[in-house]
C-alpha cells in the first residue's frame, strides 16, 4: 500500500511556493514565516507577535494567496490599526516589522516606499525608581525573587534573561560572588 506517491518534502514545498513570491496565504504562508523567523534565530516571543500580526493581515483582506498582497495594502492595514483601532505607536510598529519581515524574507517583496500616517506616541516622563525606593521593593522579597530583582536593578537584566540564568554561588567573607551565564556570554558580578 502507497501512503505518499511524492516524497514528504516535496509535497511541502509545493505547498508552500511553486515559484518565489506565490506563497498561499495561509498556513503554507504562516509555516513560511515561521521557518524563516526560525532560521533567524529569533525569540519566541518575536515568533509569536510577528505570526499573529501576519495573520491579523490575512484575515483583514481576505486573502487566498500571496500574489495578491501588494505594499499597498501594508500601507491599509497600517491606517486601519491607527484610524480605526487606535493602536499605540509602538503596536504600530510592531505590526509594520513583522509585515516587512514576511514581505522581504518570504515574498521577496521591497517595501522601502511605504507612506503612511504614524500613531502618535504619547509624551511622557518615564517613571523610575530612586535607590531608596528600589532597595524598598526588593527588600520586600525573599529567597529566589529577591536575587532575581536584584539582578534585574542592579544588572540592568530584562526579565526574560533574569529567568534564564545558570547560576553558580560562592560566598566570600562580606561579597557575595555571582557568576552569571546568558547564552554564550559570560558576566561576573561581585556584590555586598
Amino acid at each position: 500500500m502507497v501512503i505518499h506517491s511524492k516524497p514528504i518534502i516535496t509535497v511541502w514545498m509545493n505547498s508552500i511556493s511553486n515559484i518565489k513570491g506565490e506563497v498561499m496565504a495561509g498556513s503554507g504562508y504562516i509555516e513560511a514565516i515561521r521557518q524563516q523567523i526560525r532560521v533567524r534565530h529569533y525569540s519566541y516571543q518575536t515568533e509569536k507577535s510577528y505570526l499573529y500580526w501576519n495573520r491579523y493581515f490575512i484575515r483583514y483582506f481576505k486573502f487566498t494567496a500571496a500574489k495578491y498582497i501588494l505594499p499597498k495594502h501594508i500601507e491599509q492595514f497600517l491606517c486601519f490599526l491607527a484610524n480605526e483601532r487606535r493602536v499605540s505607536s509602538s503596536t504600530q510598529q510592531q505590526a509594520l516589522c513583522a509585515l516587512v519581515f514576511a514581505f522581504k524574507h518570504v515574498l521577496a517583496i521591497n517595501t522601502d516606499n511605504l507612506q503612511f500616517p504614524y500613531a502618535k506616541a504619547p509624551t511622557r516622563i518615564p517613571q523610575v525608581l530612586n535607590d531608596a525606593e528600589a532597595k524598598q521593593v526588593i527588600d520586600h522579597l525573599q529567597g529566589k525573587y529577591q536575587l532575581i530583582g536584584s539582578l534585574l536593578y542592579g544588572a540592568g537584566l530584562r526579565l526574560s534573561e533574569a529567568l534564564g540564568l545558570r547560576i553558580s554561588i560562592l560566598k566570600i567573607a562580606h561579597f557575595l560572588y555571582l557568576e552569571v551565564k546568558v547564552k554564550k556570554i559570560g558576566f561576573v558580578f561581585y556584590l555586598k
